[in-house]
């Protein structure tokens, strides 16, 4: 089914390879860059226009960018969505994708004007991916060379830090995609004292009883950590 899946994808493509590239879309299985998303369509000239193919699990989220103007479409597998939304596709100048998308292993397109930007959904890993993970190596010669070519769609990656880009050269046997270390907006936040005073307070406020225990805590750091 997956080999036909992707044949189907690539003919479609193949077909719609010379359309206008001029819009942006988004590839979206998490939910937490929406003020990145936002941002995006908010910048965009009136004659482009920003598109977001979500996971159905992060439904909330897509009715969030909805309520915002952005328009947002379910990612299904099969053939009904290859037709009518892989030619819209095939006008993306950009291509944002926060996971691994199968479909990208049969997209034939222009790799000049149509670029591929993997975000990726976290600061870092503690778990193996790609070819590190020792089950992808046991998979079928068809499952490998599907997963590679998934890899090698992607122009460049936007990576929280350069030792990620170490371990994503390594796991997805990159050659010629840009690693691009721009560290972690989403984390920025932690290093700003009033918000850090903002959010204790709604924890305490939710759950008042941990006041008592942070202090404690607190007090039996430092008697520990004393010197005599």
């Amino acid at each position: 089914m997956k080999v036909i899946y992707t044949w189907l994808i690539r003919l479609v493509s193949s077909l719609c390879y010379f359309r206008k590239k001029k819009n942006v879309y988004y590839l979206m299985s998490y939910s937490n860059n929406l003020h990145l998303i936002k941002r995006i369509a908010a910048t965009l000239p009136n004659d482009q226009k920003l598109v977001v193919w979500y996971n159905p699990r992060v439904l909330v989220a897509a009715y969030d960018l909805k309520a915002f103007g952005i328009e947002t479409i379910p990612l299904h597998k099969n053939w009904w969505f290859i037709l009518r939304q892989i030619p819209r596709l095939m006008t993306a100048r950009v291509l944002f994708c926060d996971n691994y998308y199968s479909l990208l292993a049969g997209l034939v397109r222009p790799k000049t004007k149509m670029k591929i930007v993997q975000l990726w959904h976290a600061d870092g890993s503690i778990k193996r991916f790609g070819w590190k993970n020792p089950r992808n190596l046991q998979k079928s010669f068809l499952q490998r060379r599907r997963h590679q070519q998934v890899y090698n769609q992607f122009d460049e990656f936007l990576l929280s830090s350069p030792q990620m880009g170490l371990i994503f050269k390594e796991s997805f046997a990159l050659k010629r995609a840009k690693l691009l270390p721009m560290g972690s907006p989403r984390s920025d936040r932690l290093f700003s004292n009033k918000w850090l005073t903002q959010v204790q307070k709604r924890v305490y406020l939710a759950a008042p009883e941990l006041k008592k225990q942070t202090r404690n805590f607190i007090c039996a750091y430092f008697s520990a950590n004393r010197s005599d």
